[in-house]
């Protein structure tokens, strides 16, 4: 069975709508060509945009949930994280503050949260379940070497009388 984890990422938004590959590369690349931005040079089908036209920020996570979209506000007085509004000034860079990112990564994580849960109890069901194939095969392997019943019951905490009803027909 092929279990999804979820993985996020901070991306940058532009104002044409498009999210930017990620934000670990050093400049804001985002898929599509619109004409309005320099190509990359080795991504052909992606475009550079600079770091003052990044309109905001959001989370993406691999299973294709976008979280909100947290705006770039061009005044410091009309910043307002309550309502996902963060004042990044132009300089060249466009870095969400601290704060911003720890929000935007807690959005992420509530999104992701039940579902890695889910993943992650899924695997602990298919350990029980080799475990308990494994104990079964061993059980059969200590009876076979003709260990008692009252033995594999200490061995596995439990009766001889319930090891025998347990493993008994096996």
């Amino acid at each position: 069975m092929e279990r999804r984890t979820h993985e996020g990422s901070l991306v940058a938004a532009v104002p044409d709508g498009r999210n930017s590959v990620d934000l670990q590369s050093g400049i804001v690349l985002v898929p599509g060509i619109t004409g309005n931005y320099q190509r990359h040079p080795d991504l052909r089908d992606h475009e550079i945009v600079p770091d003052d036209d990044v309109s905001g920020w959001r989370a993406l996570c691999s299973c294709g949930w976008e979280g909100p979209f947290w705006r770039r506000v061009t005044k410091r007085g009309t910043a307002n994280l309550l309502r996902r509004r963060t004042y990044v000034p132009f300089l060249g860079v466009a870095s969400p503050s601290v704060d911003v990112e720890a929000a935007i990564r807690a959005e992420w994580t509530a999104h992701a949260a039940p579902a890695n849960a889910v993943v992650e109890l899924e695997a602990a069901a298919e350990a029980l379940e080799q475990a308990q194939e494994r104990l079964n095969r061993k059980v059969r392997q200590a009876r076979t070497s003709g260990v008692s019943w009252a033995k594999i019951g200490d061995a596995v905490q439990m009766t001889k009388q319930s090891a025998h009803e347990r493993w008994g027909r096996q």
